[in-house]
């Protein structure tokens, strides 16, 4: 029989049985939805529906199984644009009650709605641990920094050493809205991501037509009450259901702006059905493929730490995260085995478990993927180093140490956007550089040095990536700091200033009032 080790042991009962979760982080009951708002109404339908399934999994009878938490309305292309049809009545060509509305005003709605947030915090934190399976502590931050963002968004907007407005002078330059802006985003920071797009959005004037993450919807259930209670009730337009929905909306050629967080394939796709591509203004944060570079001065206990922490922070499912490692050949038995000793010691489990820090996976499809990458790599000769690397239990998956991972394997190529760390033994830094400068994907990097500052290497590297971390992880925050990529990881760029510029456009009136000038010939 095999061995069992103690991780094997605890994964076979990672699941709690219902009376094993803590009253405060209970569900009462499936949160059912079947309606939509539409110029100010809620309307009812009796459509197809879909339902939500957790993440966390119920043990009954020892026996794991999915449990369905509610459901959503699967619109079809009428309701769409329907919805579509509001947000464009409440822009009127930039002539309508939003755009025209004072800043102050709009300001004061983003304010409200921010405090709304607060107050509902503890209903948001538990649908992020039931929808997401993001650890208690992580939703609590993303509350945190989704408010910080708003508020430092406010900031921008007031101070104008930073974002110029207007004086009182209608002679001046002012930044006008672009139109009706189309908001879809990513599941792994499903409030924070998508409202990072639609409060910028908003504070210049622009509506929304907005599409929940694939998984994060009934958080959007909540989150429209407080929408409702915040702002004009159609200026932010939930659409509800899967992909096709988005279809028609972009082949109307009535969306000014793409604001999308998610997979260059799935941009293309979008992108490609508006009528008019070339008008269509873009945000975008893509997929990644970020390396870690370990170089042979490296602080070996520094440098595991932050690996750890940058490929497995929220199951490794962070576009900035870690997704492959470069140690030189030298010291790589070394790394491994300091690396293992802290994945094993990694607590697991649910999500508002103490110091939980690996916890299910929302997507099924994703884990399967996984998977598939990980036999391929085995196949091709790579090893797993670490016990239970890359076992399954329903929607968990414990991490995997894959080494030594190859060129012709697809973990060296592809985004796993899970728990793989794929490390890769390197004799000469040009094996590094020439992988950045070939690959599809490009964002970050991040170089473990020792003492010494790698110069040459950051030259090599700093018109290739947008950000180059010495010493510590990929990431994007702080939010004031500008966070942009290349080739297929990005279009445009994201902070908290950047953003209302992305969603702008200068418009300034000049001349001169009262003063009369003859034209000279040849003037």
């Amino acid at each position: 029989m095999p061995r069992c080790t103690p991780i094997a042991v605890r994964l076979e009962s990672i699941f709690p049985k219902e009376d094993m979760i803590p009253k405060e982080w209970r569900l009462s009951g499936c949160t059912g939805l079947n309606e939509y708002l539409l110029n100010e109404n809620i309307v009812g339908r009796r459509g197809r529906t879909r339902e939500v399934v957790s993440p966390i999994w119920m043990s009954v009878n020892s026996v794991a199984r999915p449990r369905v938490i509610g459901r959503i309305p699967l619109m079809g292309a009428e309701e769409a644009l329907s919805t579509l049809g509001t947000a464009l009545c409440a822009y009127r060509q930039g002539l309508g009650h939003w755009p025209s509305m004072t800043m102050k005003h709009r300001i004061d709605c983003v304010r409200r709605f921010s405090g709304w947030l607060e107050e509902k915090r503890r209903e948001i934190v538990t649908m992020l641990m039931w929808e997401i399976g993001k650890p208690l502590k992580e939703c609590h931050n993303e509350v945190d920094r989704t408010i910080e963002y708003m508020e430092r968004s406010i900031e921008a907007l007031e101070n104008q050493a930073t974002f110029p407005l207007p004086g009182h002078s209608r002679i001046g330059i002012r930044y006008a809205p672009l139109g009706v802006v189309f908001c879809l985003s990513s599941y792994n920071f499903p409030m924070n991501e998508m409202l990072s797009l639609v409060i910028p959005a908003l504070l210049m004037g622009n509506t929304v037509v907005l599409k929940p993450p694939r998984f994060g919807n009934l958080l959007y259930v909540l989150l429209a009450k407080g929408f409702q209670d915040s702002f004009p009730s159609d200026v932010i337009n939930i659409i509800w259901g899967d992909a096709e929905i988005s279809e028609p909306v972009m082949a109307s050629g009535k969306i000014d702006v793409v604001a999308f967080v998610g997979s260059s394939q799935a941009a293309h796709h979008l992108l490609q059905l508006h009528p008019q591509p070339y008008r269509l203004r873009c945000c975008m944060g893509l997929e990644a493929k970020n390396p870690a570079i370990v170089l042979p001065t490296a602080q070996l206990d520094v440098a595991v730490l932050q690996s750890v922490y940058g490929a497995l922070s929220l199951n490794g499912q962070r576009c900035t995260a870690l997704k492959i490692f470069f140690v030189h050949r030298s010291i790589a038995e070394e790394f491994i085995q300091k690396l293992v000793s802290v994945i094993e010691n990694l607590a697991f489990g649910m999500p508002w478990e103490k110091d939980v820090f690996l916890t299910p996976i929302p997507d099924a499809d994703r884990i399967e993927y996984l998977h598939e990458l990980l036999e391929d790599a085995i196949d091709r000769g790579a090893g797993v180093l670490n016990e239970s690397g890359g076992a399954i239990k329903g929607s968990f998956m414990y991490p995997a140490v894959v080494y030594p991972t190859q060129k012709t394997m697809r973990l060296y190529r592809e985004e796993q956007f899970g728990p793989l760390i794929p490390i890769v033994p390197y004799d000469d830094l040009e094996e590094v550089i020439t992988y950045v400068m070939n690959s599809e994907y490009s964002q970050q990097v991040s170089i473990f040095c020792g003492q010494s500052f790698p110069e040459e290497l950051v030259k090599h590297l700093e018109n290739q990536v947008c950000r180059i971390n010495i010493n510590t992880i990929c990431q994007r925050g702080p939010d004031h700091l500008p966070f942009a990529a290349r080739k297929n990881s990005g279009v445009g760029v994201r902070s908290v200033v950047d953003s209302l510029y992305a969603f702008s456009l200068p418009s300034f009136v000049t001349g001169s009032i009262g003063v009369t000038r003859h034209i000279q010939k040849g003037e």
